[in-house]
């Protein structure tokens, strides 16, 4: 795994640990020499590149709209050198389960929590 791809992807986890949204691109296939550069894609900004400046504009249009989405999937982009498949992957928080009260529903909803997943405690 190339460097700079070790280094998106370790943002990513990071910014998924900090309950941020996140969307991966990785090109599968790229314009250029390079193949699997990866880009991380949040609200307020982004790190990576795909190898190829103007495969990067597409790219990161696209994975904006992804933001608002739970979705993997693959997109074709065509340039004057050829073809390139970027792999997009929406990176959600877990959801939280967040239960108010003292009365018996609450202990039993409570209970279903704790089965359900380490993130409802």
């Amino acid at each position: 795994m190339a460097d700079g791809t070790a280094r998106v992807l370790a943002a990513a986890q990071l910014a998924a640990a900090a309950r941020r949204r996140v969307v991966v691109a990785r090109a599968m296939s790229d314009l250029g020499e390079q193949t699997g550069g990866a880009v991380a894609v949040w609200k307020d900004g982004h790190l990576g590149s795909t190898g190829s400046a103007g495969l990067d504009l597409g790219v990161l249009a696209d994975a904006r709209l992804m933001l608002s989405q739970d979705d993997t999937t693959v997109r074709t982009y065509l340039g004057v050198q050829g073809e390139a498949r970027v792999l997009f992957e929406a990176w959600s928080p877990p959801p939280r389960l967040l239960v108010f009260g003292a009365d018996a529903h609450a202990a039993a909803v409570s209970q279903i929590g704790r089965i359900a997943g380490p993130w409802c405690a």
